[in-house]
């Protein structure tokens, strides 16, 4: 009953649907090549190739599920179909992966316009990522005949509360689903609660995800301008989680003259609104994508595509962004790759188990607070003995926790060739 209503109020809506994504466009949060793709116009032509569908909502879903499509890759027998919802993702994989996959943006979730998607790209098998299940997909990608897999599941605690008030609806559309991978025991036992089955628990798939790339000669140019500074990188950061983040930054400055920060932003839409507070509490700041430079600057503003691996290559010490506020926090296996001492804040339950086996193997360090933040980044600075261990620690640690779920792929690929 209640999937019937929002499925009829679904294609109600479309008009106002529209109005809100025009005005999206209008505040530059979409482009006309997002807008067409999403209500369902498509200039690309379908392959000769048997397709497969892989749907992931953002960059870091996305680009966590490459090692996926390289190993389905090897049958040369299917296209990858790629849909994600952000401009930003869309520019970083035509920018690193152009050959790879066809890249479209996700249908929204209208019955009328995930028609037009099914009819036109016409996938045998869906695969969507982590925690984006939607009513209508998923129902109408099912009563195509098209075999759906639950990639890299995720289910929060709040997500599981909010499906348990409707159980019988919860339990239809899982049941839609003819395998299911899991990342982490919550999620497992939350989704089979709910009805999920076909299910197994494999483990994280962000561990094999892949190396950012990094530019040799923009690392030597920045490496000379950053030469006996301590650089320390915010990674993904959120809306009210720089001013935090810079008042503990503003005091250690005090005690350590070399420290430089570098801020790189979730959303680069918001640069204004950074800058605005840069100067509100007077800090001299460098914008990467502005020609003139600062010589005296104390911050960098990354406002650029595809250059986290070299923020993450030059940088000292990383605080995970979307962690010291109430956004369940960003994954910290990437800094991973160039041995990155990273603090994390309290709120990580988007990467729970991934952080208690780093926090087992002293790997991370989490901050409950600005005060243990502010004391475990002096310690950091102070204590080069310890800011090298614990970079090392998450490199072997993310590099062991690969090796073991490599099995993910092999567990897939199988899956795949059978349905």
């Amino acid at each position: 009953m209640i999937f019937e209503v929002y499925k009829k109020l679904s294609n109600f809506l479309i008009p106002i649907v529209f109005l809100f994504f025009v005005f999206r466009l209008l505040k530059k949060k979409e482009t006309l090549v997002s807008l067409k793709q999403k209500f369902g116009i498509y200039l690309s032509r379908k392959p000769r190739k048997k397709i497969i569908w892989l749907n992931a909502a953002s960059i870091g879903e996305s680009l966590s599920v490459m090692s996926v499509i390289k190993e389905i890759n090897k049958s040369k027998k299917y296209k990858i179909l790629l849909t994600t919802s952000t401009t930003t993702s869309a520019r970083i994989i035509k920018k690193r992966y152009p050959y790879l996959l066809i890249h479209q943006f996700a249908p929204l979730d209208i019955p009328l316009i995930i028609n037009k998607f099914l009819t036109h790209w016409d996938p045998k098998v869906a695969i969507f990522s982590e925690s984006e299940l939607w009513p209508n997909l998923l129902s109408l990608t099912k009563q195509k005949g098209i075999k759906l897999v639950l990639l890299n599941g995720r289910m929060s605690m709040k997500t599981f509360e909010n499906w348990s008030n409707f159980p019988k609806t919860s339990k239809k559309m899982l049941k839609k689903f003819d395998l299911s991978l899991i990342q982490d025991n919550d999620s497992y036992e939350r989704f089979k609660k709910l009805g999920l089955e076909n299910i197994k628990h494999v483990g994280n798939l962000k561990f094999i995800s892949e190396k950012p790339p990094v530019s040799n000669k923009d690392f030597i140019i920045l490496k000379r301008e950053l030469r006996k500074k301590l650089v320390i990188c915010v990674c993904s950061s959120h809306f009210n989680e720089e001013e935090i983040i810079l008042e503990t930054y503003v005091e250690l400055k005090k005690k350590f003259s070399n420290l430089f920060l570098i801020i790189i932003p979730r959303h680069i839409s918001r640069k204004d609104e950074i800058k605005k507070i840069f100067k509100l509490k007077k800090i001299n700041y460098s914008v990467r994508s502005e020609k003139s430079k600062n010589k005296y600057s104390e911050c960098l503003l990354a406002d650029t595509f595809g250059e986290v691996g070299l923020f993450l290559k030059i940088s000292d010490i990383v605080l995970m962004g979307g962690s010291f506020i109430k956004k369940g926090g960003q994954n910290p296996i990437e800094a991973s790759f160039f041995k990155c001492p990273t603090i994390i804040g309290p709120y990580h339950e988007n990467f729970s188990e991934v952080v208690k086996i780093l926090k087992k193997n002293d790997a991370i360090l989490v901050a409950n607070d600005v005060v243990q933040l502010s004391s475990m980044i002096f310690r950091l600075c102070k204590d080069d003995k310890f800011r090298f261990s614990l970079g090392a620690n998450l490199f072997n640690t993310c590099n062991a926790e690969r090796d073991k779920n490599i099995k993910i792929l092999k567990i897939l690929s199988k899956a795949i060739y059978k349905l």
